[in-house]
């Protein structure tokens, strides 16, 4: 019997440990959890462009959306970026601007109704005066449906043409603002590795002409010796 309530006392101390070992490793999942949420949280800008931001008074900064860049956000005859209500990562709008663009354009109502100017900032510090709008289609397939989305549009064409955007590039979309004023500001994050990628094209490109230009000469080698065998 002794030996057995050692052996049960034994357990229990085992199973304790055991116990206090996943609650530290759920308090370590935890913490690491809430870091990593708060560091999501921080716009991955450079300094000199949060400096920038700080200059111009600009609070309240949170995500709106992380997107790859269809083939409608940069084509100029559709002059808009769209962003689907679904893919929204935090409330940015106001209840006064939701108001505002859930109401939307009504007829005889002025051209501008249901819109909120708004300026958006690249990271080069440029400003483009844009109009931010919801749009509410109809999708094809189900019938009473509506896909809902926000808009950035007239002015558009001009941010996708000064920031050399194109179809696959991933972007941020971050909004602040500045004495209550919407602002949204624009961050570019794989334009980096699609440079790195185009300079690793060219270079192979630049590899196969200079073995190319090699085999030439060495096949005029080849000729030179047989004539001199002549």
């Amino acid at each position: 019997m002794g030996r057995f309530k050692g052996t049960s006392r034994k357990s229990r101390r085992a199973n304790k440990e055991v116990l206090e070992l996943k609650n530290d490793n759920r308090n370590e999942m935890a913490v690491r959890k809430r870091n990593k949420t708060n560091w999501q949280k921080q716009p991955p800008f450079s300094q000199d462009f949060l400096d920038f931001l700080t200059g111009e008074r600009a609070s309240k900064v949170v995500l709106v959306i992380e997107k790859s860049l269809s083939k409608t956000d940069v084509d100029s005859d559709q002059g808009r970026m769209s962003i689907p209500l679904s893919q929204v990562h935090e409330e940015f709008l106001t209840e006064e601007e939701k108001r505002v663009v859930e109401k939307g354009r009504e007829r005889g109502e002025e051209k501008d109704a249901g819109t909120i100017e708004v300026v958006l900032v690249d990271s080069t510090h440029a400003h483009f005066d844009l109009k931010f709008r919801k749009w509410n289609m109809k999708k094809k397939k189900t019938k009473g449906n509506t896909c809902s989305m926000y808009v950035l549009v007239s002015g558009w064409n001009k941010v996708v043409e000064e920031n050399k955007l194109r179809k696959g590039v991933t972007i941020q979309l971050w909004a602040f603002r500045v004495y209550s004023n919407l602002c949204f500001a624009l961050n570019t994050i794989k334009e980096e590795e699609e440079e790195e990628e185009e300079e690793e094209e060219e270079e192979e490109e630049e590899e196969e002409e200079e073995e190319e230009e090699e085999d030439g000469d060495d096949e005029g080698a080849s000729s030179g010796e047989k004539a001199d065998h002549r």
